[in-house]
């Protein structure tokens, strides 16, 4: 929880699934998911991005399903683009 209250993006997409989902001991409430889902995305979680696009798409709004996923997918290469200059000596 210490990670969650340091606004740590992982953390609370963790926190966000396991509300989703009813898991971790805690009892499933979507709507406090979603809040944390954005959340995470805010704070630059790809897998976030990607849960919100795969429930806005499943509720029936593509736009903010095509949002997410492209959000997701910038995220993702831009990080594997960095990884690579680093590994590479930039």
């Amino acid at each position: 929880m210490k990670r969650v209250e340091a606004d740590d993006a992982d953390a609370i997409y963790v926190l966000a699934n396991d509300y989703y989902h009813g898991s971790g001991g805690l009892q499933q409430d979507r709507a406090k998911a979603m809040e944390l889902f954005a959340r995470a995305a805010e704070r630059g979680s790809s897998q976030a991005h990607s849960a919100l696009g795969s429930k806005y798409l499943e509720g029936g709004d593509s736009n903010k399903a095509k949002f997410h996923y492209e959000v997701a997918a910038i995220v993702i290469l831009s990080s594997n683009h960095l990884n690579g200059l680093w590994s590479s000596g930039y």
